[in-house]
């Protein structure tokens, strides 16, 4: 089937037609919800500690002080691959 636009009366025609035959005569359709935009959070960047990736040092430190196991892959970071 080929689409054959129609003009914009003609539209309204079928679309009231429509309308008596499912006989929705005066109900409106819902209005488009509004979103409002929230602000962005800032990160915690500083409360996680420092970039286990960027400062391996400080980041085995700061797990020692808080007793937190030092990732196998953070290790190696610091010593080398001889583990």
């Amino acid at each position: 089937k080929v689409h054959k636009p129609v003009s914009n009366d003609e539209a309204q025609k079928h679309l009231q037609s429509l309308m008596e035959r499912l006989k929705i005569n005066g109900r409106k359709p819902v209005p488009v919800q509004k979103l409002k935009a929230k602000e962005k959070e800032p990160e915690l960047k500083q409360e996680l500690g420092p970039d286990p990736f960027d400062n391996p040092h400080e980041y085995a430190e700061m797990c020692r002080r808080e007793g937190m196991p030092i990732p196998r892959n953070i290790l190696k970071l610091i010593d080398g691959a001889n583990i």
